[in-house]
């Protein structure tokens, strides 16, 4: 099998003249060069040089190979100073795969990464189902879980809480506390994964109602007045047309990881999405753990009355 390390010092020394040299330029000891010129000889089955007290001269055979040797190398040299310098550089794309509520909250904050980082192709892929890192199947990976692989580099970048939520209207004629029967109970997926038995403690004689397997048709399906259910405190307080039933606190915090395969870890665009990401999920913990708002607080003032 063809060494080019063999050929790379076969034509470094045609280009310096002797063994010495090419040593020197090289960076190893002249037996080394001896060394590896016979291997090559030996491996072809013909001599290359002819060696004088001139030196070395190439042979008929030495000559057809560096014509055919020397564009290659050239081509090699130009590439190795083209990317010289581009380790540090910025670039490339990034796949990211993400919960669609996470993504709601990330994306516009996003924004302000792509525009300052022109060269780096964002691409968000929803985790409808958990995509494998070690496969390459993304990049990066941000997941809320207890207990992230051991194999990926995993850094916590914030928590997240639920909470229970409906539509103003519909809690001005529903009181899920005084009169359960009345109102209707959302399930989902995020409360079976998140917070089972959540609904036979809290609201066991709230009739069940529709079943939503994605948090964008819960929020919808709240939105619209068709009960009540759990949601990430992130999305529920940011929707206008939502309340928190107050009276309940946020469910228990859980961790958000941020996840990449090891041979990533050196990566500039790597590197710089994850800082980015620590920084965001920092401005965004009040949102995420569901700080208690006037709204609530609203709510909880009207149902003592």
């Amino acid at each position: 099998m063809a060494n080019w390390d063999d050929y790379r010092f076969f034509v470094t020394l045609v280009q310096s003249g002797s063994v010495r040299a090419s040593a020197d330029r090289l960076g190893v000891n002249a037996s080394t060069v001896t060394r590896r010129l016979d291997g090559l000889e030996n491996r072809l089955g013909v001599k290359l040089f002819v060696r004088s007290h001139a030196g070395l001269e190439l042979t008929g055979d030495g000559s057809e190979l560096y014509a055919r040797l020397a564009p290659v190398a050239a081509d090699l040299g130009d590439l190795e100073a083209a990317l010289v310098g581009r380790g540090d550089e910025i670039a490339g794309t990034i796949r990211l795969t993400l919960p669609d509520v996470l993504a709601i909250v990330l994306i516009p904050e996003l924004s302000a990464f792509a525009a300052e980082h022109p060269a780096v192709r964002l691409e968000f892929i929803p985790n409808y189902r958990e995509l494998d890192l070690d496969r390459g199947e993304a990049d990066m990976a941000i997941r809320v879980t207890d207990q992230p692989p051991e194999s990926l580099i995993a850094r916590q970048l914030g928590e997240s809480r639920l909470g229970v939520y409906g539509a103003r209207s519909y809690l001005a004629e529903h009181d899920p506390f005084g009169s359960p029967e009345t109102a209707a109970w959302i399930e989902s997926g995020l409360e079976t994964i998140r917070a089972p038995g959540f609904k036979s403690r809290h609201f066991a004689r709230v009739p069940a109602g529709v079943r939503c397997n994605s948090v964008l048709l819960q929020q919808a399906a709240v939105a619209a007045g068709m009960g009540i259910t759990l949601l990430p405190c992130a999305v529920g307080d940011a929707d206008h047309r939502l309340v928190r039933l107050g009276e309940l606190e946020a469910l228990e915090a859980q961790p958000i990881w941020l996840l990449f395969h090891p041979d990533l870890r050196g990566a500039p665009r790597i590197r710089s999405l994850s800082t980015y990401l620590q920084s965001v999920f920092s401005r965004l913990e009040s949102r995420l753990l569901g700080a208690p708002d006037t709204a609530i607080q609203k709510h909880q003032r009207k149902r003592k009355r």
